[in-house]
């Protein structure tokens, strides 16, 4: 029976440090959602257009004449994919993976 104890708190371990990575995986995709937001500000300042042309540019997708030679960051630079927050097929598998490994451990102690 102490093997079931020793199970279960390995379970319960392993639980709360997912809860915790993933906490933490929140927390940081939020921060890159921020500075990702703040580098788009910046770019779009940089253009120095003002409100109409810019209302102009997200309807149409068309820089004003003057503005069409220079660009002051290449579109290429915002192609990056966003990390996603793992789903929970994701965590599933993690936590089966781990399991296996937690049991792995216990054979090998004893």
């Amino acid at each position: 029976m102490a093997s079931l104890e020793h199970i279960e708190r390995d379970i319960e371990r392993t639980q709360d440090k997912i809860a915790d990575l993933q906490g933490k995986l929140k927390e940081l995709s939020a921060q890159y959602t921020e500075a990702e937001n703040l580098h788009i500000v910046a770019a779009v300042r940089a253009l120095k257009m003002t409100r109409a042309e810019l209302t102009a540019f997200i309807k149409d997708g068309t820089l004003p004449k003057g503005l069409q030679e220079q660009t002051a960051f290449p579109a290429s630079r915002y192609s990056r994919r966003k990390p996603e927050v793992a789903d929970e097929a994701a965590t599933a598998e993690t936590d089966t993976n781990q399991n296996t490994e937690s049991e792995e451990n216990n054979n090998d102690d004893e």
